[in-house]
């Protein structure tokens, strides 16, 4: 067998194998595709679950959403209330102040009547 001859041979080999060879592609492609079609299918489905639970979610978040925004609004006037206490006790420290030592002094007069009848013996 000479070099040529091999050459012809593995020519004609080589042109009846490509047919089976298609047919072996063909088959693994439609196989593949099969399996695309069931995992598109299966996503389809997934999807459709994950959109019913996050409409089932809807409410529950937007209840927290609400209790959040409740909360900002609690927080805000809190926030205000605590200021204007503040600038109230500022602007008015004197008056506070001269209230504070009254009643101090109203206590110590007590405390020192009290003493007197004490001592008194009353």
């Amino acid at each position: 067998m000479t070099l040529d001859s091999f050459l012809i041979l593995l020519s004609d080999t080589a042109w009846k194998l490509v047919p089976v060879v298609l047919v072996v592609l063909l088959i693994y492609v439609i196989i593949l595709l099969r399996h695309a079609i069931e995992l598109a299918k299966q996503t389809k489905q997934t999807m459709h679950t994950v959109q019913d639970d996050l409409k089932k979610l809807d409410k529950p978040l937007q209840t927290v959403n609400e209790l959040s925004e409740t909360i900002d609004l609690v927080h805000e006037a809190s926030r205000n209330a605590v200021r204007s206490v503040l600038v109230t006790i500022i602007e008015n420290a004197s008056s506070i102040k001269d209230w504070i030592l009254s009643k101090k002094r109203t206590d110590e007069e007590r405390s020192e009547q009290v003493q007197e009848v004490d001592s008194d013996g009353r």
